[in-house]
């Protein structure tokens, strides 16, 4: 729904307000009714209640696979957990979710190296492994 202001909130189908009208821009992240937002120019990521579940200084959103979220700072991604922690750091071109735990991250490598400069890893929450495997990214 947006507002004549041009604010958006978001109503269920019962007609209930699901999050009120005073956001910038909403973006659904993931099925358990978290939503990407962005209110006075910040972007955060809040609960069905509205309630602001991170605010992590990122500039965007991009999925949320079991309880992390991949997101971008400074120009490099990462995944961060529900409670804020960085799981992966903000180091990569690119992550994107693979299974279970794991998730595929590119990072820029010395340049004359496999003609793009480009290795593909695959991360575990805690360690990482190098699998020509998934170099599909």
């Amino acid at each position: 729904v947006k507002k004549a202001d041009g604010k958006y909130g978001i109503i269920g189908l019962d007609k209930s307000v699901v999050l009120s009208e005073k956001y910038d821009e909403i973006k659904r992240v993931t099925r358990n009714n978290y939503y990407a937002v962005v209110e006075e120019g910040k972007l955060e990521i809040v609960d069905k209640k509205g309630d602001v579940i991170l605010d992590n200084g990122f500039e965007q959103v991009i999925d949320m696979q079991t309880d992390k979220f991949v997101v971008v700072k400074s120009g490099k991604y990462a995944v961060i957990s529900e409670k804020g922690t960085e799981v992966i750091k903000a180091n990569y071109e690119d992550i994107k979710y693979a299974f279970s735990n794991y998730y595929i991250a590119v990072y820029p490598l010395y340049r004359h190296w496999y003609g793009g400069g480009k290795y593909p890893h695959v991360y575990g929450y805690d360690h990482v492994a190098s699998s020509t495997d998934f170099y599909a990214l």
